[in-house]
């Protein structure tokens, strides 16, 4: 959603513009305007995109370990208590963002507390290796994952790769309000796994060492 302008998240915004993804989203956003153009000439020219279903997504393109509602989880982390888990681990040079509430609402990326006890279903910060990746990590109800921005933009791979410390991973459905954990289908994700995600094990992933995990 922020590759199409209809959130501002600005630490991926920041990442994005350093490798100048939105020129792209842009030319394919005007593309996509063209098209709509054309193929709704006669209509009301109105155009909605529907929030998916997350039950039904994740029961078709995963094996489901579990749910449950945000507000019945107790691995919910509140802000102080992500701050220190995500710093503990080297996350320190962008700060901790985070835009849901416990009902699920939707606000703008706001910068966490260290001292605040407040909670909200996910975090997320990014991270810069020396060599010049980036990372977007995900803190989801007390469950931490990678996202290796700069290894999927260059991948041949027709499927995008995420790094978790197990076989599965954490979502969190903002409509549903509510958490998944699960094993996604290889042609929707494909799950690496490594012990401990840290900057120091990140620094370690390359291309190359990300293609043989």
């Amino acid at each position: 959603m922020v590759y199409f302008d209809i959130v501002d998240i600005p630490v991926i915004s920041a990442a994005f513009d350093l490798f100048g993804i939105k020129e792209k989203a842009e030319d394919i956003s005007s593309e996509t305007d063209e098209n709509i153009s054309e193929e709704d000439s006669g209509s009301t020219g109105q155009y909605s995109v529907e929030h998916p279903d997350a039950d039904e997504y994740f029961q078709n393109n995963s094996t489901v370990l579990s749910e449950v509602g945000a507000n019945e989880s107790d691995e919910v982390m509140s802000e102080s208590e992500a701050y220190n888990t995500l710093t503990e681990r080297g996350f320190v040079s962008y700060p901790i963002f985070t835009e849901y509430s416990m009902n699920g609402e939707y606000s703008e990326a706001e910068e966490i507390s260290q001292s605040s006890t407040d909670k909200h279903p996910m975090y997320q910060t990014i991270y810069q290796s020396e060599s010049g990746d980036f990372w977007t990590i995900y803190l989801i109800n007390g469950s931490i994952m990678a996202y290796p921005v700069s290894y999927n933009m260059q991948s041949e791979l027709n499927t995008q790769v995420a790094i978790s410390e197990s076989d599965s991973v954490m979502s969190y459905d903002s409509a549903a309000n509510k958490f998944y954990e699960t094993i996604p289908n290889e042609s929707e994700v494909i799950i690496k796994k490594i012990e401990r995600i840290d900057t120091e094990t990140l620094e370690q992933l390359n291309t190359g060492a990300i293609d043989e995990l």
